[in-house]
Order: C-alpha cells, then structure tokens, then sequence
C-alpha cells in the first residue's frame, strides 16, 4: 500500500478533497437557534421550527452548554423541542447541526382489548401504527417513558359495575388519567352521577329542531354520544397521541339523525427532567354540525369540556389574570385555568385545565354534586362552516399545586416563543 506521506502534496491534497469538502458542508450546515427573551416566566413551551434543507438527513440539537436536547423531526422537516424553564428577560440558543439522534419512541400509544365478556370475543393488544383503526373496541393507552399518563376509551360496554344501565354507557372519553406517582385524578361512572365520565365533552339544553336537546342526562333522554374511530396515532422522543372522531345522535334509534360530528386530537409529551413532577397533554376538540342543520343555542345552554375528578376533591378558577381578555375583546371572567385536588391514596394529586386564549368560552360553569365541570359558550347559533373549536392543556401533578408554576405554564402555552434561525 502507498505511503500517503511520501505522495506529492498536489497529490495529497486532491484525495482530502472529499474529507475536506464534508468537514466544510457539516460546518456551513450548523444553525444557531435563538429564542427571544420573554416578558414573563414560561415553562414547559412546545417550540416548532422548520429545519434547513442542509439537515434534512438528520438533525442534532444542542443548548448552550453543549448537552443534546430530544428533537422529533417530521417528515416535511417540521421539528418540535420543549423548554423547561424560562426565566423573565432571558433569551435562550442553541445549536443545530448534522447529525442522527437515537430514535427513542419515549411517548406511545398502545391499543389494549377489552377483558373478555360473555359473548365477545377479546382482541389483541398491538401497537396502533395503522392509518385508521374503524370502531375497535377496547382503548389506547398513552405511555411516556414506560409510565401510563391516560387511557382514552372506546368500548361503551366496559363498564366498572354490573348494575350500570345501558343507557348510562358511553365511550370517546379520557379514563384514568393519571400522575407521575401512577395516582388517578379521573372518575368514571360514578355513584352519584353515573353519567360522568372522566374527561370528555357535552352538552346540555340545544335546540334542534323545535327540541331540547341534553347529553348530560341519558336516563331521561335519548340523545347519544358514539365512538367513531380512531383516524391515526403517533409517538416519537418528544411528543405522540392520537386523532378520533365521535358522532353526537339525537337518540339510539337505528338510523338516528347526526346533529354533531366531533374529532378529537389528543398530544402528550415527555417532559425535561426539570419537570419530571408532571404529566402534560393537549386535547383539541372540534365540533362540526352536518350540512342542512343547525342549532340555537339558548342562554341556558352549557356543554363544552368536561371533567369529572374524584368526589370530595375542591375546585377553584382562575388563580390569576381574571382580566384576561378574549381574541375579540371579551372579558375572560372565568380566568385561564381550572385546578382540581384531593386526597388520593398517596398523600394529595391535582389537575390543572390551561384554557386557550382564543377560546370561544365565557369561563367555567360547575356542576353538582362531583368535581365536574363545563364552560359555557357565547355564540347563538352553530351552523354548517362555523366548526366550535376547544383547545386547552391538561397538567397532572402530585402533591399540593405550586400557583406560581401553574401560572409559568399557562404562559408557555398562550404565548408561542419567538425563534430565529441564524447560520
């Protein structure tokens, strides 16, 4: 073999040409990442960049001090990280550069069977990678890091208890929802309103057609809430979940008239170490009323999200910023966050709901006799092409609520960073 060192160095040179050439492409791809300083404490913000063509073989993406941060790239090179923590007036960078982290699936949708029942034959646990899972019976369970955080439900006959009614029977909720320490927050079913069901959505007193309608209480009406399907699941480093759909029916007849169609989408993420004392998901809901109807929505009218904690639990509204004013100028009276907590079996746990500022909600109604409550909506009507969007971030917790990280969080989900790309 030829001494490389004994070559001419016109020779030499020519054959680092391609070393060389990678080493000057790998540095001319290296962006810096800069995020604005913030007017208030943030925690917990999701940021979204689009990465330069020069990275589209794979990215890195490091802090100031050198150390790598999960980064989950799209396939339209989209990529979303998490801050932790930003403090008042501090601007944050990064760098990005050439390069493949391990692909760590830390956020997961898993698809469970329904225990076997008289009747049924019981389905096969499987990871839910397929485009469209059409009306499978059983529930997904959201994991992060291993943990459990929810379980979204999708078989109306797993109930809890023999005696339950079938007309009390639902499914296209959230239930258990859970803390770090695997406490539930969550109530299905319960004894004193078996019509609650951990989260999920309602409404009560619509007009339709000359008829009340009222999805709260199934006993003394016919209205229905049907699981659709499950329309796609994802996970990744950073984030996964899944999109659903339900169809909302102005009774159980075969052939019943849809008054709603409803999707779901559900995203959970895997939190920096420094806030490993929280579970953290977003649920957008959208409501579309199908073409040819429509409601009136009367002043007593209540429906919404709703959420239905353990019983005994206090619930307070908006610890801060009640002033807080809506996209067109309305008064948020109801302020920004709903926080539930209580006793569970280990020592206490809570749950904190971080409403969107583009809400089209007046604040939060409570509801007797559970933890449950609903927002109420300002608008007359919902017509065709006028879909009612729900968008709020679900913060799960152990121990006694911390108001000043509560506060951080809401700010870190209203208020997108601003992020420049620089090379």
């Amino acid at each position: 073999m030829a001494d490389f060192r004994r070559m001419p160095s016109i020779l030499r040179f020519v054959i680092g040409l391609p070393t060389l050439a990678a080493t000057l492409h790998g540095a001319a791809a290296v962006r810096q990442v800069t995020v604005a300083a913030a007017p208030v404490e943030r925690a917990a913000q999701v940021v979204t960049i689009t990465l330069p063509r020069e990275l589209a073989n794979g990215a890195i993406l490091r802090d100031a001090t050198g150390q790598p941060v999960p980064l989950q790239v799209e396939a339209d090179l989209s990529a979303k990280f998490i801050i932790a923590r930003q403090a008042v007036g501090q601007s944050l960078r990064f760098t990005l550069e050439p390069g493949r982290t391990p692909d760590q699936g830390n956020v997961q949708v898993v698809e469970e069977p329904s225990p076997p029942r008289p009747g049924k034959t019981p389905g096969i646990a499987r990871s839910t990678s397929a485009a469209m899972i059409q009306g499978k019976t059983g529930r997904l369970r959201v994991s992060v890091g291993g943990r459990p955080i929810l379980c979204y439900q999708m078989d109306r006959d797993a109930v809890p208890r023999e005696d339950i009614d079938p007309k009390w029977r639902r499914a296209g909720y959230l239930h258990p929802v859970l803390t770090p320490n695997g406490q539930t927050v969550t109530e299905d079913y319960p004894k004193d309103d078996p019509a609650q069901h951990g989260i999920g959505t309602v409404w009560r007193d619509l007009v339709f057609k000359g008829r009340s309608l009222d999805f709260t209480d199934p006993k003394g009406h016919p209205e229905r809430i049907e699981f659709g399907g499950i329309d796609r699941t994802w996970g990744g480093p950073v984030s996964g979940g899944f999109a659903s759909w339900h169809r909302w029916l102005e009774s159980s007849d075969p052939g019943a008239t849809v008054v709603l169609n409803e999707s779901w989408e559900l995203t959970a993420y895997s939190l920096p170490p420094e806030l490993k004392g929280l579970n953290l998901f977003d649920l957008t809901v959208s409501q579309a009323v199908p073409v040819g109807e429509s409601f009136t929505v009367s002043t007593s009218s209540r429906g919404g999200i709703a959420v239905r904690t353990p019983g005994g639990w206090s619930r307070t509204v908006a610890l801060w910023s009640s002033n807080e004013k809506l996209a067109d100028g309305r008064k948020n009276e109801g302020g920004p966050v709903f926080l539930a907590q209580g006793p569970v079996v280990a020592n206490t746990a809570g749950l904190g709901v971080l409403l969107a500022k583009k809400s089209m909600f007046s604040g939060w109604w409570m509801a007797d006799p559970g933890a449950d409550f609903l927002a109420k909506l300002e608008q007359s009507e919902m017509r065709p092409g006028r879909p009612l969007e729900m968008r709020q971030r679900f913060v799960v917790f152990d121990g006694p609520p911390d108001e000043a990280l509560l506060e951080a969080l809401w700010h870190g989900y209203t208020e997108p960073a601003v992020v420049t790309i620089a090379p």
